[in-house]
């Protein structure tokens, strides 16, 4: 295809695709995108927060003990 032919063939695709979308035989895609109420729900806000290493374990342990009871206990 040469610069011009290929020029007039994408004139004539736009004009088809157009085409169809007006007589309703192309249909929207409804999938994928953004969506209100989509994703997981949250419970309650979030922070991030950095802690050495060498104590990592015993934080999240500490963590999934609050999640658990409610209550946080330190020094045990």
């Amino acid at each position: 295809m040469n610069k011009i032919s290929s020029a007039k063939f994408l004139t004539a695709y736009a004009e088809t695709i157009k085409f169809l979308k007006s007589e309703k035989r192309i249909q929207e895609s409804n999938r994928g995108g953004k969506r209100d109420g989509a994703g997981r729900k949250k419970k309650e806000k979030t922070v991030m927060v950095r802690c050495p290493e060498s104590i990592k374990d015993e934080i999240l342990a500490l963590i999934k003990k609050y999640k658990e009871t409610g209550k946080l206990e330190i020094g045990e």
